[in-house]
């Protein structure tokens, strides 16, 4: 029995808890809906379901056309406004209104069947809680090294500009001082639940309603991994393009070229020439004043000292 990774919930008249309801695709289709109680389902294979497709007015299904149409119903199926439900003793019937119509019949399965149905439920949420850990622990390591690279930018900012700008910043963001310093594991943890306990009791909810909204928040996405723990399970690659790093972001900039008739600028030596040193300053003497003459070295002939 394979799961449908996407639930959707419901509120039925003639069910007094809420239910989710999901459709898989495995060798013919899979229709499955539960008040976590009881399970009603629709398991068709190849052979089946082109004898409904059949009673459906849907002539001829090849295997192409079979994959499109399994594509199709699964398509139509996530919109709850395509969908009634009507109760019929032990059946409940599923119609389905759109781009074409189509009929779930779901049979109530017997207590064994259900509870194997409710192991694996439980199995999904056990997966997708490992999953989501994953997810968390990964986003962790990433402020991490977002804070190594904030705290490098920070130290050079105050060498060059000093600590003002950033103290006025912080003044006039003082709500959110919190994610401004570094990241401290233990403290967001106990701060989320401070939060979370205050979101939920300041809304009064009932019992049912606080259950409704639990099903609804908690099945609102793919439970991509949620079927991991059948080896049989194929899976999508993802693919992840290359991070591209903008030249204007980038720590080492290139030297632009010079603008057209440019003169290019000669270090010194570049053409074998030594810049002229400039001349020493030579002090002029006040007006009226005989000028010292400098002293100068006799020479002296060679031969003259013995």
């Amino acid at each position: 029995m394979l799961l449908p990774k996407l639930w959707k919930s419901c509120n039925l008249p003639f069910l007094e808890s809420p239910c989710i309801y999901g459709f898989s695709i495995a060798d013919g289709y899979g229709f499955y809906l539960t008040d976590f109680t009881s399970l009603w389902n629709q398991r068709l294979n190849q052979d089946e379901l082109i004898a409904v497709a059949a009673e459906n007015g849907l002539e001829d299904v090849t295997n192409e056309c079979m994959a499109n149409l399994l594509c199709a119903l699964e398509e139509s199926v996530s919109n709850k406004d395509n969908l009634s439900f009507t109760q019929a003793d032990n059946v409940i019937e599923c119609k389905l209104t759109g781009e074409f119509n189509w009929t779930f019949t779901l049979t109530k399965r017997s207590p064994e069947q259900t509870v194997t149905f409710l192991s694996q439920l439980n199995y999904q949420q056990f997966s997708n809680n490992v999953y989501l850990t994953h997810q968390i622990n990964n986003l962790q390591k990433i402020i991490a090294v977002k804070d190594t690279f904030i705290k490098f930018l920070t130290e050079n900012f105050k060498q060059t500009h000093g600590l003002d700008l950033i103290n006025k910043y912080k003044r006039m963001n003082k709500q959110d001082i919190e994610a401004i310093e570094q990241f401290n594991k233990i403290r967001w943890s106990k701060a989320s639940a401070i939060e979370y306990r205050k979101v939920r009791t300041s809304k009064k909810r009932s019992e049912m309603e606080e259950l409704s909204k639990n099903i609804n928040e908690a099945i609102g996405n793919s439970w991509k991994f949620a079927n991991s723990f059948y080896t049989n399970e194929e899976e999508l690659e993802e693919q992840l393009s290359p991070i591209k790093i903008h030249p204007d972001l980038s720590p080492i900039k290139s030297s632009s070229p010079p603008p057209p008739g440019a003169k290019k600028k000669l270090k010194f030596g570049a053409l074998g020439v030594k810049p002229s040193l400039p001349k020493p300053h030579t002090p002029v003497a006040p007006t009226g004043a005989t000028p010292t003459p400098s002293p100068r070295k006799k020479k002296q002939k060679i031969g003259s000292l013995h």
